[in-house]
Order: C-alpha cells, then structure tokens, then sequence
C-alpha cells in the first residue's frame, strides 16, 4: 500500500508539472519569440525609416569621421528605441485583439482551443505517410499497377459521393 501512495505521488507530481510546462512554459516561449521576431522586424523597419530622416554630414575628410560615427551611434539607439515600440505595440495589440474576438478566455488552453478550430490542422509525420501513400516500388510495373490501383479507388469514390448526391 505504502508503494501505491509513492506511485500516486509521482504520478501527481508528474501531471502537475506537464500542466504547468503546458499551461505556463509554452506559451511564454511562444510570445517571447513572436516579441522577438517583431523586435528584429521593428528594428530593421525603425532604422531604415530614421536613416532616411537622418541628414548626416558625408565623410569627405578625415576630422569628420568622428562626427560620422557620434550620428551612427545615435541613429542606431534612436532606431532601437523606435524598434522596441512598434514591436512591443505590434505584438500588444495583435494579441490583445486575438484574445477580445476569442471571448475573453480565462487559460491558455481556452485560447488554444479557438485557435485551433480556425486554424489550419497540421498533421504528425505518420499520418502525412498514410496519407501519402507507397514511396519506392520494385519496378516500373510494380508503379504502374500502383498508379492504377489509386486511380480507381479515386473513380469508386467520386462514383460513392455522386450516388449519395443523387439518392439525397
């Protein structure tokens, strides 16, 4: 009896930390990555936009390099300061936009759950396989017969969802 508690105990423990990994853990790397592709995407937008504005003095002689190089430090950090806004605000607002039209859920797994029955499914690796069917044959017959093989399978069923069609 004394072993069946240890095991409950674990079993316990087990379950309380794959709810936590995938109630708390997942989705924070999921929105720490999608913050940092906005970051390095407001980045790259940020400093192009502020080195258009940017009027900086042309390097035609040797004093004005480090003039040159004080506006590219300062472009960069305003670029940085801009980037880290428009990410942050890109990320926010989609997010919180995401989570008003789903109903307010109140966990992650609500939230993934409507996601996921508008989204697109993807399916795991054996399935695609099953899917996809034969991959290697023995001979160019053997190819042949397989081709033909799926092509009335494919003929029987359209000839099964017309006939339902037509009985409906």
């Amino acid at each position: 009896m004394n072993s069946d508690a240890i095991k409950t105990q674990k079993e316990q423990s087990r379950e309380a930390r794959n709810a936590f990994i995938f109630n708390r853990v997942i989705p924070g790397v999921y929105f720490a990555f999608i913050t940092a592709c906005g970051l390095l995407g407001g980045f790259g937008i940020a400093l192009g936009r502020t080195k258009k504005r940017e009027t900086s003095v042309k390097l035609t002689q040797q004093k004005n390099a480090t003039q040159l190089f004080d506006d590219g430090q300062r472009l960069a950090v305003r670029a940085l300061r801009r980037a880290s806004i428009y990410s942050m605000t890109g990320v926010f607002s989609l997010a919180g936009f995401l989570w008003l039209i789903s109903g307010r859920p109140k966990t992650f797994s609500e939230f993934r759950q409507w996601t996921g029955s508008w989204l697109p499914s993807i399916k795991s690796k054996r399935a695609r396989e099953e899917e996809e069917g034969r991959t290697e044959f023995e001979s160019l017959t053997d190819l042949m017969q397989y081709l033909s093989d799926e092509d009335q399978k494919l003929k029987s069923k359209k000839k099964e969802l017309t006939s339902n069609i037509k009985d409906n």
